[in-house]
């Protein structure tokens, strides 16, 4: 989790190994809090997601994301970790790599 010295925001990164070539960044989410709350500090939390069966409601970019529908919870079981993600008045999500796609996906676990 990164705090800006420039503006009032924050984001979170993940590093990335890109095997013989190095490392990079990944920027999983950002928060711009706007000039009209220019001294606010972190207010994320991060945690490790431990493989197992996790409750979900929709991943990012689903309809079942866009609010017209009735949410319902599905379940999701994870061989490797994932990062759990909160932040200040928000619902809670949680990220995890898909290998398919070579990216992360982030499902969300709270209304």
């Amino acid at each position: 989790m990164l705090k800006s010295t420039k503006y009032s925001g924050q984001a979170l990164f993940i590093r990335l190994s890109d095997g013989n070539k190095g490392f990079r960044w990944v920027q999983l989410d950002s928060i711009d809090w706007g000039p009209k709350y220019p001294n606010v500090g972190l207010s994320m939390a991060i945690e490790v997601l431990k493989p197992g069966v996790h409750e979900y409601y929709c991943f990012d970019g689903e309809k079942a994301c866009d609010g017209d529908e009735p949410a319902k919870k599905k379940k999701l079981t994870l061989t490797k970790p994932g990062l759990s993600y909160y932040k200040f008045e928000s619902s809670g999500s949680f990220f995890v790599w898909d290998a398919k796609t070579n990216k992360f996906l982030r499902a969300w676990n709270s209304e």
